[in-house]
């Protein structure tokens, strides 16, 4: 699949693929190589510990390799990765699958720069974020929604050959990154919001396989500031994102039934 579309201001979607290279040096971070599967490892983790701390730690020139050293990851907890440069995030093998033990955690990147997600499955996730909608009733009371990987404000992506698969809410989401953005070879099937997540009192929006987002203001901020949209826009001018090659299938949107107010310009797949 690929789609060219014009978004607004001087954003384009279009079908042609863009390359990241840097010369900075590698550092090869290993998750779960508990049978030293992986070997030339400069550090140790598992996703859940050590992982945030150690990125922090390497220069932010240096390629920062991340590589699954098992054929199945599980996570036990959220992750929460912020404020790093070049992260390449790839399996030892020709796959490796990252589970989440709960349908409520998810992966979320926030201010990352040079992120590269290649040859993983990432199945059963689904975080919790503030989105940009508001109540209309309520109108310091942002909307939540779910989704498995979660980028924001993240700049010049490659994605490829990434499965999203059965996810509590979105496969994955994008919203206010800029650069050169890049999904190709991957899939997105069966990513919807669990009908328990639906009935709750308030109910939670998400589903469908990939949402990309260009807001006014930030997700849980204040969208009552004029200002906010302004720089916003300047942000994301430029940028170029590319969808190549990927399969959607047996994904589900859903609402809620609450009013709602949102400030963005979105494309939902």
């Amino acid at each position: 699949m690929s789609v060219k579309m014009k978004l607004f201001s001087k954003v384009l979607l279009v079908a042609s693929l863009m390359t990241m290279t840097t010369t900075a040096t590698e550092m090869t971070i290993c998750v779960d190589n508990h049978d030293n599967t992986c070997q030339h490892c400069d550090a140790n983790v598992t996703l859940e510990n050590g992982i945030q701390e150690t990125l922090h730690n390497v220069n932010s020139s240096v390629t920062k390799k991340v590589v699954l050293c098992s054929r199945q990851v599980l996570l036990q907890s959220e992750i929460f990765i912020e404020e790093v440069s070049f992260i390449w995030i790839d399996s030892h093998f020709k796959l490796s699958t990252i589970k989440c033990m709960k349908r409520d955690f998810g992966i979320q990147l926030v201010n990352v720069k040079n992120v590269t997600l290649r040859n993983i499955k990432v199945e059963n996730c689904g975080g919790q974020y503030n989105s940009t909608s508001m109540n209309t009733t309520n109108s310091s009371t942002h909307l939540l929604f779910k989704t498995s990987i979660y980028l924001l404000n993240c700049t010049d992506i490659a994605i490829s050959g990434v499965y999203f698969a059965e996810n509590n809410g979105i496969g994955l989401t994008l919203i206010d990154c800029d650069g050169s953005v890049v999904i190709e070879g991957s899939t997105f099937n069966g990513n919807a919001i669990d009908s328990k997540t639906l009935n709750t009192e308030h109910g939670i929006p998400g589903g469908g396989g990939l949402y990309i987002e260009f807001s006014y203001c930030p997700p849980g901020g204040l969208t009552q500031n004029i200002f906010c949209a302004n720089d916003r826009v300047k942000r994301v001018e430029n940028s170029t994102y590319t969808i190549k090659e990927c399969s959607f299938e047996k994904n589900t949107a859903h609402s809620v039934k609450e009013e709602k107010t949102s400030l963005c310009s979105c494309l939902r797949f």
